[in-house]
């Protein structure tokens, strides 16, 4: 920039229009891929929830103590406080 007129060089001015370009390509690529995860997250949730039902359809004697108890899960005491640290660790 020169001090006496305050004009922006042409080359300044192009490199600011392009790195302007690109940021808004990677927002609306950014913006798509979110909106695709929302999409996916659904999608999974949806064949979770019918395999789901067909098992406890296929079980009706089965409660949730009873499963957890076969699959071997364990009480939430167990890994309360893991759960915890991954909470409030901070973003990477």
């Amino acid at each position: 920039m020169s001090p006496d007129n305050g004009n922006v060089p042409a080359s300044l001015a192009e490199q600011l229009m392009r790195l302007a370009a690109e940021l808004k390509a990677r927002e609306e690529t950014e913006s798509e891929k979110l909106q695709q995860l929302g999409l996916w997250k659904q999608l999974l949730f949806a064949i979770l929830r019918e395999q789901c039902d067909r098992e406890f359809k296929a079980r009706p004697d089965w409660d949730l103590e009873t499963i957890i108890q076969e699959e071997g899960g364990l009480p939430l005491e167990a890994f309360i406080d893991d759960l915890e640290k991954e909470l409030l660790r901070p973003a990477e």
